[in-house]
């Protein structure tokens, strides 16, 4: 079978004999080459299969020392998605070496979105220790995790032929879930990269992305932790889908000929006072979901769990120009809401 791992190659060594070496399997987190992993490929005949890689970064230079990962699949399912399992370090220079901030430097969802992109699981293969097996030590870690290409690659094609209709063949997810992969190693928002590329909106990518999974077509270790942490999952979920209710709510008073919204219009005169009344609803409304919503995001990061795609950004400047942005319009004419009477759904 055709291997999808660099040639075996020669060269004459110090003592004029013929020596056989393979270049190190590279897969790229960046476009310019700043970042890569950098896979130890043994020889056919050597038998080796131990998942090593070095996660090499400008931030951390050529002779401070080397960032090791062990990559092998998650579970014994076949077909399971790869993890990184074992983590090492190596410091040439202790004292230039990162501290603490390294484990925060460390991308690891890219890093297994990298490793999981099906275009790449065949090579992966042949490099990875099965789950059930211990993997032997990385050898002469110096050759492979100093190997630093520098090449610019071309940024990936996120353009989708989706078909017509509701139901899509497993070809169109099996599409969606390699261009999802190969966004998802070079950023951290890729269900938006892929929304932009196709001109949809990032919910019609999210949708894709679960049907793909449905289908077994997308896997990811993430999966596996989130079956573990289902209630937490599900709890941020309902909390998400209420923050972007009110958030949308607050936008949707801008268009006096809403559909959604005439109900609260019908029987008044004044239906900018119902406009800013309803605004100031969902403000109290966000007031009292976003502090929940930070509690779940430090409980993701308590138990190193990824963010879902959709969380919001809760940083406190976003909110201060998001809040901007929704002002309705006529907020700061409209006469005083005091005295409408809400109706019945309303009040609940």
């Amino acid at each position: 079978m055709r291997s999808d791992l660099p040639p075996v190659q020669t060269y004459t060594g110090h003592d004029g004999n013929p020596r056989r070496f393979r270049a190190p399997y590279v897969i790229p987190l960046s476009l310019d080459d700043h970042e890569i992993l950098s896979f130890e490929t043994p020889l056919p005949e050597e038998g080796r299969r131990s998942g090593w890689a070095a996660y090499l970064t400008d931030e951390i230079g050529f002779g401070q020392g080397a960032v090791l990962l062990r990559v092998s699949p998650c579970d014994q399912e076949p077909g399971a998605p790869f993890a990184i399992r074992e983590l090492r370090l190596i410091a040439d220079r202790p004292t230039s070496m990162p501290g603490s901030s390294l484990l925060r430097l460390i991308p690891w969802e890219r890093i297994e979105a990298a490793v999981n992109q099906p275009s790449r699981r065949r090579a992966l293969t042949e490099l990875v220790s099965p789950f059930h097996h211990r993997p032997p030590d990385p050898k002469y870690p110096g050759v492979w995790s100093a190997h630093r290409p520098r090449e610019s690659h071309p940024a990936p094609d996120l353009h989708l032929d989706v078909p017509e209709g509701y139901r899509k063949p497993d070809s169109f997810y099996a599409d969606v879930a390699e261009r999802f992969l190969q966004a998802g190693a070079l950023n951290t928002r890729p269900a938006q990269d892929l929304a932009e590329a196709n001109g949809v909106k990032p919910t019609t990518v999210h949708r894709w992305i679960r049907e793909a999974k449905a289908r077994g077509l997308l896997a990811l270790p993430t999966d596996r932790r989130q079956e573990e942490h289902g209630d937490l999952y599900a709890e941020c979920s309902r909390l998400v889908a209420e923050w972007e209710w009110h958030q949308r709510r607050i936008h949707l008073v801008e268009v006096t000929s809403t559909p959604e919204l005439n109900q609260y219009r019908r029987d008044t005169d004044n239906p900018e006072a119902v406009d800013a009344w309803l605004a100031r609803k969902s403000r109290q409304a966000l007031e009292e979901i976003e502090p929940n919503l930070v509690d779940v995001r430090d409980r993701f990061r308590d138990l190193g769990l990824p963010l879902p795609d959709d969380f919001p950004d809760l940083d406190a400047e976003a909110l201060a120009r998001l809040a901007e942005a929704s002002e309705p319009l006529g907020a700061a004419d409209a006469p005083s809401a005091h005295g409408i009477d809400p109706t019945t759904e309303d009040t609940e």
